[in-house]
């Protein structure tokens, strides 16, 4: 569910490198797991994607993915165990969820030690 209480889009599946657009939020942005190549979604910039404040990103990479690297452009993306910044590798069998919590800031967690 999103901030709203309502529930998540389908996924939103990409076998090639991605970066957010507005409509991504609250939704699912999926790593399938019948693409075995290492990939990179990108959450773009509040310059470019100005994503409201509270919006809530899920990735997922599927069973048997490749590495998923979760990169950010300008902004800052913090990982909420570590308060370290900059890009997150999240393995095969992986969640992690990103939160904006400022117009330029995002938090990302993510599910064991799926996600560094």
């Amino acid at each position: 569910m999103d901030h709203r209480g309502n529930e998540f889009e389908p996924y939103n599946s990409h076998s090639a490198n991605y970066t957010t657009l507005l409509t991504d939020a609250g939704t699912v942005l999926l790593h399938p797991a019948a693409d075995t190549t290492a990939r990179t979604f990108t959450i773009d910039s509040n310059a470019n994607v100005a994503f409201p404040i509270n919006t809530i990103l899920v990735f997922v990479n599927a069973h048997g993915a490749g590495v998923l690297t979760i990169a950010i452009t300008s902004d800052t993306m913090y990982l909420s165990s570590a308060g370290t910044t900059g890009s997150r590798t999240l393995a095969a069998d992986g969640v992690a969820v990103a939160i904006k919590t400022a117009a330029t800031t995002w938090e990302i967690t993510g599910s064991g030690s799926g996600l560094t």
